[in-house]
């Protein structure tokens, strides 16, 4: 189910948003340091600086998972 999950949402928000952008999302996501992933609070806050969109957020959040979770 966790699987499923995963791949929906990263098959709408990949359709949905252009190849810089997304590549700018997932890098940030892809690069976070291990000092940031200690708490959930830091790790948020590092993801989603300077994101204005929430749709956006939700995004680097789910690379976030798919990359250090999945």
């Amino acid at each position: 189910m966790k699987k499923i999950f995963l791949f929906l949402l990263f098959f709408c928000c990949f359709f949905q948003i252009s190849t810089g952008y997304a590549d700018r999302l997932e890098n940030r996501a892809f690069n976070a340091p291990a000092s940031v992933s200690k708490s959930k609070h830091s790790l948020v806050s590092y993801l989603t600086q300077n994101i204005e969109d929430d749709h956006d957020k939700l995004r680097v959040i789910a690379y976030w998972i798919a990359s250090h979770i999945a």
